[in-house]
């Protein structure tokens, strides 16, 4: 590491004020140097040394100011991540003394970006944490009067390839907001980067759209339009076809002078994020921050009278992207572009309380609808909210919070159910006898009725049947109070004032009203509860289905001779009949009936969705479309191919198709699909491909292209192919189970790819499937594709000191108290693992060490732990190193 004089001078002052076992942190890039600054921090004229040091894997800054005493440690601060890549000082909060710059590594491209005000002995950060970007330049850049004296800072954001968001800010009224007075001036620079990218890459149409963008905001419109006519003219426009035809009739309208601003392509602020900004995607959100009163932006020729509805209402949907570092969710609008950017592991959708449920990681929090944390990702789960309340889990048990965030309970429930009539059922057990006492909690989290039934069910009209001990259910209010008590083995919920019961254990099911009349005689083996006037109940004696339709007289509007009979809504009903007599737990067909059994349609169906606004989505297993309530096809409505659902969302049809998630217009137009192409860097990629050769196999298996060695590409295909269980399926077959298989990237760094395949094999009629998970890490550079073995040195132990780490960790962690116990005997030569930038993770398959719903139980082991045995000049070690 080169520095001059000057330089080791300050490196040796910051050296000599390090903490016992600190060490200075080092900058990469664009050549090695330690991370030391010195400038003027506090306006007083003189300079401090500011510093990165990192002890026990943290980081730190501290400031160095001189006084009478000599050099001395005037404020430290705790840093994040785990590196430093930018480390700089510049006025960018006033004219008159410098900030510290600090962008600290979170991720492989991505870095997070802190800046700090130094002043009487205080160093305290300016901005929100989350400002993510890949690339940073700090500039007191030019505007229509010069310069000002304060810096700008133009922030890189990873989009694509070698493609990136650039967002130009400065401070100003205490944040940092967009500049596009010195867009001009930056945005040059931005051009000839992507001149260059598009002359290398003619072929790839997000470099021009970028290339469009970048000009449009440098004000070279002539050359801004032929860009974004390029972009158009791809089979697959990138990011949308609206976007480039937003983007496009947005130049015109600059050319023509009728945006009335002084600047072309205003940015919306920075989104505090985890992956970058939202700015990939948002033109249209740039081009609503751009508009004058009075001004349409929108290209009327391509939006019709539906797409202005849907623009006039806020509508933001879940949208999944598959990146390098697996697939993230974030919330398009109603054109496909992207308002919140994708940043989540997964992502609900928004309820009519404006809010929506995210996960970050194994953490669920809650987001508005600006993107912001209303309740930070801390919970292990949260419910939808129901009457305003909503069920959380943590690690303490269940508890019930609001729409602010509050926890309402005082302690944490075994379990708690959802709001229903101002009530929510909960239990508590008893560890003794591992038994359960059922009792409900009010709005306010406060046990109305305290624990003491057996077993409960949700309220309905202000009561609710609960078990008292065996052979004695009741009928309670909303106090407590019992209304009437049924001495039966078993009673079911109320339905249209009423119950179904049984009055011996092993005997037939019948009806009897609230006062425990009976009304009609058990004559079934199941009985469901009445609605709409009907009640569904099975007569069959022994493991099949005879299902039918009784009213409430207790005749049969449709006779028991069905595999399955489905209420669903509207008066409607799904009457299924066995795919095959002599196998009925394959499953069924479905025709649709009225109320009265009369079938209006054949048996066509193999799943139905309930009813809404007149409509339901059915699938025949190659296609997937509305009914109306007559059974017919709805016109006007889109009709995909594949097996799945379709859902009305705020005027905006989801599709849920093969696995793979869509919107459309009403009419059936496309406004988004997912990616089916992962850019790694230029030219490698990895490629979606779906195989279904049966209804019931589906497998969606990646491929790696643009590797020099075309041989070993081929032959790293074959073997993902082979490893995805894309094999020999025949077509119209029944098969006696279902398979779905799928992949993420999870990690690319240097010339590793670290592929997951995911499968799941369900054989019908049982109680659950059985997953797999497969990592392939594989040398995009010669196509190795690496086992354990090879991250450790020949020779070495590496089976027993794994072990023997994996042991220690179920032994002292909590979190591995799901163990059973004397299972674990040490891992395998080959035991399935994965790495990521700091550790290596290896994991057990269902049942190997723990019950099924434990999954794939993970343990995390850094590599410091084990330096000493890995092989640091391996080709797996070198390959991401």
């Amino acid at each position: 590491m080169k520095m001059n004089a000057d330089d080791m001078q300050w490196v040796r002052l910051a050296a000599a004020h390090l903490p016992i076992g600190a060490e200075l942190a080092e900058i990469c890039c664009p050549s090695p140097h330690y991370a030391v600054v010195v400038a003027d921090l506090n306006g007083d004229g003189c300079p401090e040394v500011a510093a990165v040091y990192r002890l026990h894997n943290e980081y730190f800054v501290m400031i160095l100011q001189h006084c009478q005493l000599g050099w001395v440690v005037a404020a430290c601060a705790k840093g994040m991540g785990y590196g430093v890549t930018v480390m700089t000082a510049a006025p960018v909060t006033n004219c008159l003394c410098c900030n510290l710059i600090i962008g600290w590594q979170v991720g492989a491209i991505w870095s997070t970006l802190s800046v700090y005000a130094y002043s009487n002995f205080k160093l305290c950060p300016v901005l929100p944490d989350g400002i993510n970007f890949s690339y940073l330049d700090v500039e007191d850049m030019p505007g229509p009067h010069g310069r000002d004296g304060q810096a700008e800072l133009a922030l890189w954001a990873h989009d694509t390839g070698e493609a990136y968001d650039v967002h130009v800010m400065r401070w100003s009224k205490g944040m940092l907001v967009p500049a596009p007075d010195v867009y001009p001036y930056y945005f040059c620079k931005v051009v000839h980067y992507y001149e260059r990218m598009v002359a290398e890459h003619p072929d790839y149409g997000f470099y021009w759209f970028h290339l469009a963008d970048a000009q449009f905001k440098a004000c070279q419109l002539q050359a801004a339009l032929a860009s974004v006519d390029k972009a158009l003219s791809f089979p697959q426009p990138y990011p949308s076809l609206e976007v480039l035809k937003q983007l496009k009739h947005a130049i015109l309208a600059s050319s023509r002078g009728e945006l009335g601003i002084e600047a072309p392509w205003p940015a919306v602020g920075i989104t505090a994020d985890i992956d970058g900004f939202a700015g990939v995607g948002a033109v249209g959100t740039m081009l609503e921050a751009a508009s004058p009163v009075g001004v349409d932006y929108n290209v009327e020729a391509t939006f019709d009278a539906e797409d202005r509805e849907n623009e006039r209402r806020v509508v933001l949907l879940p949208a999944a992207v598959k990146t390098t570092s697996g697939t993230k969710w974030g919330y398009i609008d109603a054109k496909g572009s992207f308002v919140i950017a994708p940043q989540f592991s997964s992502a609900d959708a928004f309820q009519p309380n404006g809010l929506a449920v995210v996960q970050l990681g194994n953490h669920s929090g809650l987001i508005d609808m600006s993107g912001a944390f209303r309740i930070r990702p801390i919970y292990d789960f949260i419910g939808p909210f129901t009457e305003g309340r909503a069920v959380v889990i943590d690690s303490a048990g269940f508890k019930i919070i609001d729409e602010r965030g509050n926890v309402l309970t005082t302690k944490a429930y075994s379990y708690i159910s959802a709001f229903s009539d101002e009530r929510a059922m909960f239990y508590v057990m008893n560890e003794a006898d591992s038994s359960s006492k059922y009792g409900y909690l009010d709005r306010k989290g406060t046990e109305v009725i305290p624990a003491q039934f057996e077993s409960a069910g949700d309220f309905a009209k202000g009561k609710a049947v609960v078990k008292l001990h065996d052979q004695a259910f009741a009928l309670i209010d909303r106090s407590g109070r019992k209304l009437a008590e049924y001495p039966f083995y078993d009673v079911g919920q109320l339905g249209e004032g009423l119950l179904s019961y049984q009055p011996e254990q092993n005997g037939k099911y019948g009806y009897m009203n609230e006062r425990g009349q009976s009304v009609i005689y058990p004559a079934f083996t199941a009985a469901m509860p009445f609605q709409d006037g009907r009640a569904i109940v099975n007569t069959a004696e022994d493991f099949r289905a005879l299902y039918g339709v009784i009213d409430k007289r207790g005749g049969y509007v449709v006779q028991p001779a069905y595999n399955d009979i489905r209420q669903l809504g509207e008066q409607r009903l799904a009457l299924g009949k066995a795919r095959n007599a002599d196998q009925p737990y394959l499953g069924s067909l479905y025709a649709i009936a009225d109320q009265d059994g009369k079938l209006l349609t054949d048996y066509l169906f193999t799943d139905v969705a309930d009813y809404k606004y007149g409509l339901a989505s059915v699938t025949d297993g190659k296609q997937t479309y509305f009914i109306n309530t007559k059974g017919q096809p709805a016109q006007g409505y889109p009709r995909l191919s594949g097996r799945g659902v379709l859902t009305i969302m705020d005027g905006v049809v989801q599709a849920v198709v093969d696995n793979r998630e869509s919107y459309y217009t009403r009419s059936g137009r496309l406004i988004w699909q997912s990616n089916t192409i992962i850019p790694l860097r230029v030219p490698l990629r990895v490629k979606e491909h779906k195989y279904k050769p049966n209804v019931d196999y589906l497998v969606y298996y990646p491929s790696v292209e643009g590797m020099v060695n075309q041989a070993a590409q081929q032959q790293v295909n074959r073997k993902l192919e082979e490893l995805s269980q894309v094999k020999p399926i025949p077509a119209n077959v029944q098969l006696e189970y279902s398979y779905d298989g799928d992949f993420d990237v999870t990690w690319f760094h240097k010339n590793l790819l670290v592929l997951q395949l995911n499968g799941y094999n369900f054989p019908f009629g049982a109680a659950h499937g059985m997953p797999t998970m497969i990592y392939s890490h594989i040398n995009v550079i010669d196509g190795s594709m690496y086992e354990l073995r090879d991250l450790f040195l020949p020779g070495s132990n590496y089976v027993k000191v794994l072990s023997d780490i994996v042991g220690e960790q179920i032994k002292t962690d909590p979190q591995y108290s799901y163990v059973f116990p004397d299972t674990y005997m040490g891992i395998k030569p080959d035991q399935p693992f994965y790495v990521t930038e700091d550790a290596l993770h290896l994991y057990f398959n269902p049942y190997d060490i723990a019950p099924f719903a434990a999954g794939f139980p993970t343990f995390r082991i850094p590599y410091a732990q084990i330096s000493s045995i890995i092989a640091t000049e391996g080709a797996f070690w070198r390959s991401f190193h």
